[in-house]
C-alpha cells in the first residue's frame, strides 16, 4: 500500500455485533481462504470496516449524492456540467451493503451500512440481518466517526437529515417482513422509535411532508410487493398505496415534493423486472400517475430511493445505466446522465441486483 492510500485510510470503528442471520454464512466465510488484508491497520474482528474518502472535495449544494452497492462506492453528481466526482468508499472484509449517503449542507455527510456479503463458492452469499450502523464523514475537518450502531437499528437501509440535531431512519431484519422507522441523534446516538408496527414488512424509505404526516414504503422484500403507508401526527395509519400481490413490485422509495398534491414512489421487482415504476401519487386519493415503468418490452430497474430538488425528481434506471432528471410540472425528462462507466461498461441488463445505483440524495443549499 502506498504512503498516500494509506494516508486516505480512516478507522471509523468496529461494528463487532453479533450476528444474528447464520452460523453457515458465518462458516462459509471463515472456511474461505480470504486474506486479512488490514489496510495499515489490525483489525480486530472481520466486522470492523474503513472508509477512504476524498480530502480535495467536500459535498456541494445542488450536487446529487449517489451510492453504488457493488463496491460500496458513493460520488457526487454536477447537475450542469454532468462532471461525477468521488466522494468515499466502505472497505470491510465482510463486504457491508452501502445504503444512502445524505449532506447536511455545511460539509458533513452521513452514510448507512448494514448487512454484508460473503464468498460462498464462486458466488457471494449475501446476509441481510441486524448488523448495522450510522457513520459521519466532516469534509472540513476530515474526522470520521460511528453515529450509532446496534439497538433498534437493525439493518439501516435508509437515512436522512430529519433536523439540525436528528437522523430520520428505516430498518429491517434479513427481510422477514418487520422492521421500524426511527430517529437518531447525532451527538448522542440515542435511537428513538418513530413508527413500529406488525403492519411493518420491510420499511426501507421514509420522508414527511409539511404537514407533518410520515409517508412510509412498507416494502415486503420476501414477496416483492408492498405498500405506500401515510401516518397521521395523531397516529391514525392509512395505506394509500395498498398491497397489490406477489411480484407485482416491491414499494421501495418515497419522496415529497415541494407540491402539495402528490408523494413521489419507486417500485421495482427483481428479478423479473416487470411492474417497476416510478410514480407520482396522489395524497388525497392515492391516484397513481407512472413517470416511468417497466414492461416485458422494455424492462427497467429503478434505484430503491429517489430525490426531490424543486420541481425535478431525480432517480436512477439501472437496466440501461442511467441517473435520470425529470420534470414533475412540465412532465418530461430533463437530461439523463450516463454511469455505466460505474457499473461495469456500457451493456444492457444487470448481472445482478446489487450492480445498481442504490440511493440518490440531493445537497441542501444553505446559502
Amino acid at each position: 500500500m502506498s504512503e498516500y492510500d494509506e494516508g486516505l485510510s480512516r478507522i471509523i470503528g468496529d461494528l463487532a455485533l453479533k450476528l444474528a442471520s447464520s452460523q453457515r454464512a458465518a462458516a462459509d466465510y471463515n472456511s474461505d481462504n480470504v486474506s486479512r488484508e488490514s489496510y495499515g491497520a489490525q483489525l480486530s474482528d472481520e466486522r470492523a470496516i474503513k472508509v477512504v474518502h476524498n480530502y480535495a472535495t467536500r459535498p456541494k449544494p445542488g450536487h446529487i449524492i449517489f451510492t453504488m452497492q457493488y463496491d460500496n462506492t458513493c460520488y457526487q453528481l454536477n447537475p450542469s456540467s454532468g462532471v461525477i466526482e468521488f466522494l468515499f468508499e466502505v472497505r470491510q472484509l465482510r463486504k457491508p451493503f452501502l445504503w444512502r449517503a445524505v449532506s447536511d449542507g455545511r460539509g458533513i455527510l452521513y452514510a448507512s451500512v448494514g448487512g454484508g456479503r460473503f464468498r460462498h463458492g464462486p458466488y457471494d452469499y449475501a446476509v441481510m440481518d441486524r448488523w448495522g450502523g450510522i457513520f459521519s464523514i466532516d469534509f472540513r475537518s476530515q474526522a470520521v466517526k460511528i453515529i450509532s450502531v446496534g439497538q433498534h437499528l437493525l439493518m439501516p437501509c435508509f437515512v436522512d437529515i430529519l433536523d439540525e440535531d436528528n437522523l430520520l431512519c428505516c430498518g429491517t431484519s434479513d427481510f422477514n417482513s418487520s422492521g421500524a422507522v426511527y430517529s437518531i441523534n447525532v451527538r448522542s446516538g440515542a435511537q428513538r422509535f418513530v413508527y413500529s408496527h406488525p403492519r411493518l414488512r420491510d420499511p426501507v424509505s421514509a420522508s414527511y411532508d409539511e404537514s407533518g404526516d410520515l409517508w412510509i414504503a412498507n416494502s415486503d422484500q420476501n414477496t416483492q410487493d408492498g405498500e405506500l403507508i401515510r401516518v397521521s401526527p395523531n397516529g391514525e395509519v392509512k395505506a394509500v398505496v395498498p398491497f397489490s400481490g406477489t411480484n407485482t413490485g416491491a414499494v421501495c422509495g418515497v419522496c415529497i415534493p415541494r407540491n402539495d398534491e402528490g408523494v413521489v414512489i419507486t417500485k421495482m421487482n427483481w428479478p423479473y423486472m416487470i411492474g417497476g415504476l416510478i410514480a407520482q401519487v396522489s395524497r388525497a386519493g392515492g391516484e397513481i400517475e407512472p413517470i416511468m415503468s417497466s414492461t416485458g418490452e422494455s424492462p427497467k430497474f429503478f434505484s430503491t430511493g429517489c430525490a426531490v430538488e424543486g420541481d425535478d425528481v431525480w432517480f436512477a434506471e439501472n437496466y440501461s445505466k442511467r441517473i435520470i432528471r425529470y420534470n414533475l410540472k412540465k412532465k418530461n425528462v430533463v437530461r439523463e446522465y450516463d454511469v455505466s462507466s460505474l457499473l461495469g461498461g456500457n451493456y444492457q441488463g444487470m448481472r445482478n441486483s446489487y450492480m445498481c445505483v442504490e440511493n440518490l440524495s440531493v445537497v441542501p443549499d444553505l446559502r
